[in-house]
């Protein structure tokens, strides 16, 4: 289970670094990665579903190198794997 601090962590650092998105979600799929040797203990697969303006008119590796530069510091401690969803309006 994702640890509260992580989540909201990472919430608020979307929600400032995306400026108006109409939703964000943090979900945590590590349930789904458990039986994997290579995960490592207390890292945690996310998956996030953003819906933004900013991000819609991104290529897809521009709008991947803006999250991953705004979650830096959290891949490099807590996430071992994240997915990026980007919902169209």
């Amino acid at each position: 289970m994702l640890p509260k601090d992580l989540h909201d962590t990472i919430l608020s650092k979307l929600q400032i670094g995306l400026g108006d998105s109409e939703e964000i979600q943090v979900l945590d799929e590590s349930k789904f990665h458990q039986s994997h040797p290579q995960r490592p203990k207390g890292k945690f697969h996310i998956h996030l579903k953003i819906k933004n303006k900013e991000l819609n008119k991104m290529t897809l590796i521009n709008r991947h190198r803006k999250i991953y530069t705004l979650l830096e510091n959290e891949i490099k401690i807590k996430i071992h794997a994240l997915k990026i969803s980007a919902i169209s309006n």
